[in-house]
């Protein structure tokens, strides 16, 4: 924080998805939070993250919520894209047509 407990950022936010986007300059200050405080603040912001992430998984391809998640918190750094979360394997295998699965038998097979 450069020798400060004082950070700013501006944001965008739509009223609306057609809605005019309005931009908010934040100054955030840190003074009084601990470390502990930091990451419980960051963990809830991913946990939000995530769910929305889900949510649109689920809508665009029939994506299960995952049960459990390790989350590689590197992988989440502000500025980076959500690293998609991958269904499980035999998830994906059981939506496969029989000829697609005998395909795919044939492959591992001859492997």
């Amino acid at each position: 924080m450069n020798g400060t407990n004082i950070t700013r950022c501006n944001a965008s936010t739509k009223p609306s998805a057609n809605g005019v986007a309005t931009v908010t300059a934040f100054t955030f200050d840190w003074t009084g939070m601990t470390d502990a405080d930091i990451r419980a603040m960051a963990q809830s912001g991913l946990v939000i993250k995530l769910q929305s992430q889900f949510r649109r998984d689920a809508k665009k391809n029939g994506a299960t919520i995952p049960a459990t998640l390790n989350v590689k918190v590197t992988d989440h750094k502000p500025g980076t894209r959500a690293v998609k979360v991958e269904r499980p394997l035999i998830e994906r295998i059981n939506e496969l047509s029989p000829d697609e699965r005998a395909a795919l038998l044939a492959q591992l097979t001859a492997a």
